[in-house]
């Protein structure tokens, strides 16, 4: 009972931000178990305040692979909220939680893309990256039609359409027409 009511204390107090001084009474706890669930709560309170960095250094304490993992895993959710896609699905891909990096990666390019296209939410990953690699061939282009200003109207038009949310334009096929010809 003592390590349980230790655990109990130590996460109530990492609820009022005394992080430090959970993670004092938690270490304190003999029993793996308890300690690990201590620490993992411990680890998500200080992961909902923004230091991510700490969060992840007291999960890593965990013994445990799926207790260590599930906090991780908590600890993605809090930095994928906060818009940080990148430092969320490294550690989903590190617990091997692929579907979730897929996921997110998935959830970054919609975020990405939807400046500039409307219903991106039917696409799937493979989609919004053959997406994101038009766009960039479309910069590409625009670099060139600035740098060669006698490019075809037709090519300046079809940039158009795509620049207007028609995603079906051949952008990496106009690119590649591009560089034949200069």
């Amino acid at each position: 009972y003592r390590s349980w009511a230790l655990g109990s204390i130590a996460v109530e107090i990492a609820k009022t931000g005394e992080f430090d001084k959970a993670i004092k009474i938690a270490e304190r706890i003999k029993s793996d178990g308890w300690r690990s669930k201590a620490l993992r709560e411990i680890a998500k309170e200080i992961a909902k305040t923004g230091e991510f960095d700490k969060a992840i250094k007291i999960a890593e304490r965990i013994k445990d692979d799926k207790k260590r993992s599930w906090a991780l895993s908590s600890i993605a959710v809090e930095i994928a909220k906060a818009g940080e896609f990148d430092k969320a699905i490294e550690i989903y891909e590190k617990i091997g939680d692929h579907e979730k990096a897929k996921e997110l990666r998935r959830k970054k390019l919609i975020e990405e893309l939807s400046e500039k296209f409307d219903d991106l939410e039917n696409l799937t990953l493979e989609q919004l990256q053959e997406l994101k690699r038009k766009v960039e061939s479309a910069e590409k282009i625009k670099e060139l039609m600035n740098k060669y200003p006698h490019l075809s109207e037709d090519i300046k038009g079809e940039i158009k359409r795509f620049e207007n949310g028609n995603i079906n334009v051949d952008v990496e096929g106009l690119l590649k027409t591009l560089n034949e010809r200069i």
